[in-house]
């Protein structure tokens, strides 16, 4: 699954969980999300970014002039992980 959701009001955060549900065991997911999934502390970044780690997501920030051409100033990183082919993936809450 790859993935460019929305960002505001954190639903980059929902798309993810979402589009996750339909990921098949041992598929990979790959997104490209807000920055603020790096340093946001509620509740709802904090278990998102435990179940990145859990998952052993590789998070790379990029460039903050990626999307300039684009017409958007918003800074961005790229996750990619792995949901385990056993099924035995946390589940989002």
């Amino acid at each position: 699954i790859i993935l460019n959701p929305p960002f505001e009001k954190q639903a980059d955060i929902d798309h993810v969980k979402h589009a996750f549900r339909f990921l098949v065991p041992g598929g990979t997911m790959a997104a490209i999300i807000s920055i603020g999934v790096t340093f946001r502390t509620n509740s709802k970044t904090t278990q998102f970014r435990a179940f990145l780690d859990s998952m052993g997501a590789k998070i790379t920030i990029n460039d903050k002039d990626a999307f300039k051409e684009s017409g958007t100033a918003a800074q961005t990183v790229s996750i990619v992980f792995q949901k385990p082919p056993d099924r035995s993936a946390p589940p989002f809450r």
